[in-house]
């Protein structure tokens, strides 16, 4: 009885001894074919035929073109987990890609990549459209050349202005600008202001034009708001086109914006209206609509 123990527990012993051994050798096969796969999937995508020979970029300008190649090189650079080439047309880090052509530069709303014929990586660029010209200095209706930027729809500067660009759009003059990036500074890649005050400022501008009133631009203060109004309106036949003086109305942030604006377009309507009506021409020196309903004016004689 006690020698079959004996016995019994000898095979057990080498039943486990075998057991690992079998189990050590197993996993040593499996990670000497893994380690092969992984070495002829590294050889395969470093082959030279399968490795992109070339990278086209549209939509930019040659400002950046070139750069902008550069930049999606440099994403093919160097190998995944030091193993798989990202030059290989088949793996190519598309995602990095977008995102380093995109970092060179703000004037970038979107990008794409995509695979081409023969080996050819397309990258396609969307530039920004220009929504506002914000200028960093006090109003100069005779001269918006210097100091000024073109910004986005959230309110994002994105290139410097220049007489090539667009000019037909909603202006902004916001002085503080100059005060922190100085009178040589480039705020390019900054916000004119916070995107929700951009976005109240843009949808007031719209409302104002669409009410008939020849708005030319808002000056935006750290207390307030004055827009400029062309006194040249296409109801009244009277006034001439070549007439270039200028309303201010004072807005502030006491008062919603909007409730500012609804009060300043009905005041405006009415004085027009009763201007047209008795065959006037009334041109105001300013109007003062930061008190409610109360609207303050004073007319040029």
């Amino acid at each position: 009885m006690h020698s079959r123990s004996r016995l019994t527990g000898k095979q057990s012993k080498r039943f486990i001894e075998r057991k690992q051994s079998r189990l050590i050798i197993t996993t040593l096969l499996v990670m000497i074919s893994l380690g092969t796969i992984i070495f002829s999937i590294s050889r395969f995508s470093s082959l030279n035929a399968l490795a992109i020979n070339s990278i086209t970029v549209s939509g930019a300008d040659s400002e950046i073109d070139g750069i902008l190649s550069a930049a999606a090189y440099d994403a093919l650079d160097g190998k995944y987990l030091g193993l798989f080439s990202k030059s290989n047309i088949l793996i190519y880090p598309k995602k990095a890609i977008r995102e380093s052509v995109e970092k060179i530069s703000s004037r970038i709303e979107s990008v794409s990549v995509s695979r081409g014929e023969d080996r050819t990586l397309n990258v396609s660029v969307t530039l920004k459209q220009a929504a506002a010209l914000v200028c960093a200095n006090l109003p100069d209706f005779s001269d918006d050349s210097t100091g000024c930027y073109l910004a986005d729809s959230t309110g994002l500067i994105f290139k410097q202005f220049s007489a090539s660009s667009t000019p037909f759009i909603n202006k902004y003059y916001i002085p503080w600008i100059s005060e922190k990036y100085g009178a040589d500074g480039d705020a390019v890649g900054t916000f004119a202001t916070s995107t929700e005050l951009f976005l109240e400022l843009q949808e007031i501008y719209s409302v104002i034009k669409e009410a008939g009133i020849n708005l030319s631009g808002i000056l935006v203060d750290k207390d307030g708001y004055e827009l400029y109004v062309q006194d040249s309106n296409d109801d009244m036949e009277t006034i001439s086109p070549n007439d270039t003086s200028v309303t201010v109305i004072y807005m502030n942030n006491s008062e919603t914006l909007a409730n500012q604006t609804v009060n300043l377009i009905s005041f405006w309507k009415n004085m027009m209206d009763d201007a047209k009506h008795n065959g006037v021409v009334k041109k105001f020196e300013y109007i003062d609509v930061r008190y409610g309903s109360n609207v303050f004016y004073r007319l040029i004689e």
